[in-house]
């Protein structure tokens, strides 16, 4: 799925919404789940192609609502596949999943979108999946804003088609 904002796009390949669709919080005593988001930017016109993302691994912190990326595997995969395709692939962001219709960010979330901008000054995306719908924030830890880039429910990922 292709989305717009501002002077490029943003497209999502649809392996990645798949496994993030998997781990939504349907049931009722459902654990949050989360990984990284692994992606590329095109330098000619600075559209950003997420294409990988991790799913939890064993020794994430899993709990009914909250999420805690502990597993170094996560770092471990993003190293290999960068390594393997000439270092094309970057660190892009986090998704985990929220036990909301329509997810809006937490002020831990938050916190932890603004540790990760301690170790790099460039703008971090992060996907919260929701039952009915996820939605994308761009965290630029140099101004230290928080920007939502769009809302998409998850029956209507189909018109962002390209």
């Amino acid at each position: 799925m292709t989305f717009s904002y501002q002077n490029y796009k943003i497209k999502i390949s649809k392996s990645v919404l798949e496994q993030i669709y998997q781990y939504r919080q349907t049931g009722f005593l459902s654990s949050e789940s989360g990984g990284v988001l692994i992606g590329r930017q095109i330098i000619s016109t600075g559209n950003l192609i997420i294409d990988h993302c991790t799913v939890p691994m064993p020794l994430d912190v899993c709990k009914r609502t909250r999420y805690l990326r502990k597993d170094p595997k996560h770092i471990e995969f993003f190293t290999t596949l960068r390594q393997r395709e000439n270092n094309i692939y970057a660190y892009v962001g986090e998704w985990h999943t929220h036990p909301e219709l329509i997810p809006s960010y937490s002020s831990m979330d938050l916190r932890n979108w603004q540790r990760i901008g301690k170790e790099s000054s460039m703008p971090h995306f992060h996907l919260i999946a929701g039952t009915k719908a996820f939605r994308i924030w761009k965290f630029d830890p140099t101004h230290r804003t928080v920007c939502e880039l769009k809302t998409i429910l998850w029956d209507k990922i189909h018109e962002y088609e390209c």
